[in-house]
């Protein structure tokens, strides 16, 4: 289980900076950005806690539980952003072509 929890933590991180990226270049100003900073920082979040866990420092059970939600959240989160990310990207793709006079 820990495991898992490890995984969800890494794509959660590696989602963040690719919304960081898309932030920075492909949409400025499309709000990207703090999405991209809460999936960085609640991916720290879900280390550290399996980080705890595996020394024994919490009770199990209970933090299996708040760490999969966690990250359940958050991996929500990610597919929503990207689903909103290529529903603009096709958007902008239709857009007629501005006609030369």
């Amino acid at each position: 289980m820990t495991l898992t929890l490890i995984v969800l933590a890494g794509i959660m991180g590696a989602s963040g900076i690719v919304l960081a990226a898309a932030a920075a270049h492909a949409a400025p100003g499309a709000g990207l950005d703090s999405a991209a900073y809460m999936l960085l920082l609640h991916a720290t979040a879900v280390l550290s806690g399996v980080a705890l866990l595996q020394l024994g420092l919490l009770l199990r059970p209970l933090m299996f539980v708040i760490l999969a939600c966690l990250a359940v959240r958050y991996s929500l989160a990610i597919s929503r952003c990207a689903l909103s990310l290529v529903i603009a990207y096709l958007h902008w793709q239709r857009r007629p072509a501005a006609s030369s006079l």
